[in-house]
Formats: C-alpha cells, structure tokens, sequence
C-alpha cells in the first residue's frame, strides 16, 4: 500500500493495491540488475538497480547471489501470476564447460582469465562456460536435462571440491559423477586437473583418475605437488582451491596440449 525503494537505489517505485509489478532480474558475469516496472500505470516510472561486484568477490557473499534472486515481503498479500527463468546459455556450441567456481573463475583477477576462457581465447569457435559457485556433482546431477539440451560436441566436467568441502563421501561422489558421464551426450572430457588437499584426497583423486578411464590422460601434476597431489602454492590463491591467473594459465594450457580440439 506504499511506495517500495529498491535497496540501493534513489528511486521509489510507484504502485497502488492491485497493481501489477513485473521484476526483472539479471546476471551478466559479476554485474547484477533488477529492474522493476509498474504494469498497471503506464506513466510510472522504471525503477533500475545495477550492482557490480567487485572481482574477486568472497564466495559466500557471492554465490547466494548468482542465479538465485530471491523476494522477501514484510506484510500483506501478494499474488505471482508467473515466473519465467531464461540462460544466455547456447544450444548446438562446440563446448560447453560444467563446473563450480573454478570453472567460473573464482580467484582470477578478472572472469576473461578464468581456465576456460584462457582455452577458447583464440579460438572462434562458440562456447559456454557453466560454472556455478558453490556447485557439487549432485548439483550437476539435478541439471542434467538441461545439459543434455545443449548438446554440445564436448563436454568437460570438472566438479567435486565442493563435495570434498562439504564431507561428501568419495562413493557419493563417485556416483554422481557417473550420473553425468552417462547423461551428457557426445564426447565428454571428465577432468580433475585441479586436485584437493581435505577429507580424504588420496582416495578422491584415485576415484577421478578410474571414473576418467579413456576418456582423459591424468594431468593432475601440473597443478599439484607430492602425493597425493596437493595444490601447488604458486599456482593457486591463499585458500589452494582457486587458481590465480597463472594456474588459470597453466591449465589452459595443459588442456590445450591433450585436447587441441577444444579451440
């Protein structure tokens, strides 16, 4: 029954009881958009706030927010005629990349540095970068639909530091990692390039080299050290679980070396 402000915004948004308000909400990389717009009174104005966070963003500030806007009312009765959820995601790409925040890019200095931007960076060829903060496997289990629907030449899988973070056993791990290797068509390139040093490395990294078997070469040793492969310190940031730009780099360039036919 009152004016409503978009936090952070200097502008009221207009609106008597029962009118129609369309939200819009928008990600594009690291700057996030709401707009609000007054369906009823066409002379109302837009109200438009745009945030871009500040990269890189710690990821428990972040990852709430990617993908997932969230509406919180304080009184009275509201009635949502429909939701509609689109991805600038596209169909028919050469590659598509799945991961969590390192496939993301999390702990680069800028999104382009991420490992599989540094991959397509000289390549023409259409890609999509599906990395989702605070992702695990069964997260990706539950998107398989949606990966599938892509239908994409490759495929390159690279989750479980969150599994490994959250205390998931290796067997869960092992299944949904299955899951997706069964779900997605066409060629799948199942890589942990990336090894992690908690829970139970050893019997992690053992689990990805049998589930990867003749679908990938074990590359691990270009970003770990000792055995079991442990992040190697100059090539990830303080928490050694997200590359910095140059084991961004130094990734690229290892799948770069096994598979060409990436770019």
């Amino acid at each position: 029954s009152t004016p409503a402000q978009i936090a952070g915004s200097a502008t009221n948004l207009s609106f008597s009881v029962n009118d129609r308000i369309k939200l819009t909400f928008e990600r594009n990389l690291n700057v996030l958009t709401l707009t609000a717009v007054n369906l009823t009174s066409a002379s109302t104005a837009t109200v438009t706030y745009t945030v871009a966070y500040a990269f890189p963003s710690s990821p428990q500030r972040f990852a709430g927010l990617i993908g997932k806007p969230t509406i919180y009312f304080s009184g009275g009765t509201q009635d949502f005629e429909y939701l509609t959820y689109s991805s600038t995601c596209k169909k028919n790409v050469h590659v598509t990349y799945f991961g969590d925040s390192i496939t993301w890019g999390y702990g680069t200095t800028v999104i382009a540095n991420s490992f599989p931007n540094r991959i397509m960076s000289g390549s023409s060829k259409q890609y999509n970068v599906c990395g989702s903060p605070g992702a695990t496997s069964a997260d990706l289990v539950l998107c398989l639909n949606e990966m599938a629907l892509l239908n994409s030449t490759y495929n390159v899988l690279c989750i479980g530091v969150n599994d490994q973070g959250l205390g998931v056993s290796v067997a869960t791990s092992k299944t949904n990692i299955q899951a997706l290797i069964a779900g997605v068509p066409n060629t799948k390139i199942v890589n942990y390039i990336f090894p992690f040093g908690t829970n139970d490395p050893a019997a992690f990294n053992t689990m990805i080299d049998e589930v990867a078997t003749g679908l990938i070469p074990d590359i691990t040793t270009v970003m770990g050290t000792g055995t079991p492969k442990y992040p190697n310190p100059s090539l990830y940031t303080v928490d050694l679980i997200h590359p910095n730009d140059a084991g961004a780099s130094t990734a690229a360039a290892e799948f770069l070396l096994k598979y060409p036919q990436l770019a």
